[in-house]
């Protein structure tokens, strides 16, 4: 059986817009919040809302039965799957395995990539799926070499909340 993973790539999108939600929530559209790392914490620590607004894209390479499990997932969450089976391209019915290698392109909110993460790594899950979730939390930690130190801020926050239980 095939159970290899490979995170392609993980992008962040939406920092600005969720520092924006959170002003405006509060203070109004004019009051002067701007990122720090403090801000960031009370929000992480209290899931408030704007965080939705915080996405990740992940692209990755994974067998059909691990991306059908991913599929299960649906809020907070988009999924992009390239079709890969045969009986769509020649007719020919009944050749696809479940653990044939599909690209799957998540788009997943700050929130419930946390919560995947967090469900999908503990040790009653599928070996593969704990393995993804391993191969995701590696590529976030590439997020720390980015010149906006924001991402790797939030990325040290993600991982130690799926793997220590920690808040702070």
């Amino acid at each position: 059986m095939n159970t290899e993973v490979f995170v392609d790539k993980i992008g962040v999108y939406g920092i600005d817009e969720c520092i924006f939600a959170a002003k405006f929530t509060r203070e109004g559209p004019l009051c002067g919040w701007k990122w720090s790392n403090e801000l960031f914490d009370t929000m992480f620590k209290g899931n408030h809302s704007p965080l939705r607004l915080i996405v990740f894209e992940i692209q990755m390479k994974i067998p059909c039965y691990i991306s059908n499990m991913l599929c299960r997932h649906s809020i907070g969450v988009n999924h992009y799957v390239k079709g890969s089976r045969n009986d769509k391209i020649n007719g020919d019915y009944g050749n696809e395995t479940r653990d044939q290698p599909t690209e799957h392109l998540m788009y997943v909110n700050l929130p419930e990539l946390v919560h995947i993460l967090s469900k999908r790594i503990q040790p009653e899950c599928h070996q593969a799926m704990i393995d993804l979730c391993y191969a995701i939390i590696e590529q976030l930690k590439e997020l720390k070499t980015f010149e906006d130190k924001r991402y790797g801020y939030i990325a040290e926050k993600i991982i130690n909340k799926v793997e220590y239980g920690e808040d702070e």
